[in-house]
């Protein structure tokens, strides 16, 4: 992973899966937790400050499972934003991404009510712009804010997102016959912004960091290239719950 900010915090992420590993007795799970702030190593994204993208092309498939642990923080003063923690970039429509998982603020003096914040948004679409959109009328009280899980599987032309949080558990499923399913050849997986193939967006006119850069922590991110069926979901969920103690 390259850092696209060029502050040099380049890392290597580990291979995306789709199977389950095999247990490892000798390597439990770190139930751990300081109190307050998690006590596990975090990515910090702000903006255009910090953000990623992957070096080689994405193997994404057709039909995935995307898993996300994180907390949004709000910058200050609050503004309008639109920001995208995790992107796989569309090259014919550079502002619209295949898949966005982020946040959306609709927040005075801009926004028209009703008005929120840290919103949890989630786009998928195809080159035609046929769109499945989670956001503040699926689920109004996914508050991106508070740390959380993430859960996104697309199946066919069918999408569904979880989000789970402490006393907080929202599960929306939607479908759209027009959806074309998508192969990511070519596309770069990105944390932080949605950017594109040729530069990311703090680059692009008008700086659209501010706009669509995602300002947190990112925990965790896990990618199957597979819808996993919902045996496999809640395994993962539980995983990541003991290992965060997320709700």
């Amino acid at each position: 992973w390259g850092d696209s900010s060029g502050n040099g915090n380049d890392f290597q992420s580990s291979t995306l899966v789709s199977s389950f590993p095999p247990a490892k007795p000798t390597n439990p799970l770190r139930y751990s937790y300081g109190g307050g702030a998690l006590d596990k190593t975090i990515i910090n994204c702000d903006k255009c400050t910090t953000m990623f993208e992957s070096v080689a092309n994405s193997p994404l498939q057709a039909e995935f499972t995307i898993f996300e642990v994180s907390q949004r923080v709000s910058p200050t003063p609050v503004t309008p934003n639109e920001g995208s923690l995790i992107s796989y970039n569309n090259t014919t429509a550079a502002l619209l991404p295949l898949i966005s998982i982020g946040n959306k603020s609709n927040v005075a003096p801009f926004g028209v009510p009703p008005l929120y914040d840290n919103q949890l948004k989630v786009r998928i679409t195809d080159t035609a712009l046929n769109s499945m959109i989670f956001d503040y009328a699926d689920m109004p009280t996914a508050d991106t804010s508070i740390n959380h899980i993430t859960m996104v599987r697309l199946e066919g032309t069918t999408a569904m997102v979880d989000y789970l949080a402490a006393g907080n558990i929202i599960s929306v499923t939607k479908t759209n016959p027009l959806y074309v399913p998508q192969t990511y050849t070519g596309k770069k997986l990105l944390l932080g912004n949605r950017g594109n193939i040729l530069t990311n967006d703090c680059a692009a006119a008008g700086g659209l960091g501010n706009n669509f850069g995602w300002t947190g922590n990112l925990q965790e991110i896990i990618v199957f290239n597979r819808a996993l069926n919902s045996s496999e979901q809640d395994k993962i969920k539980d995983y990541l719950n003991k290992k965060y103690r997320i709700y």
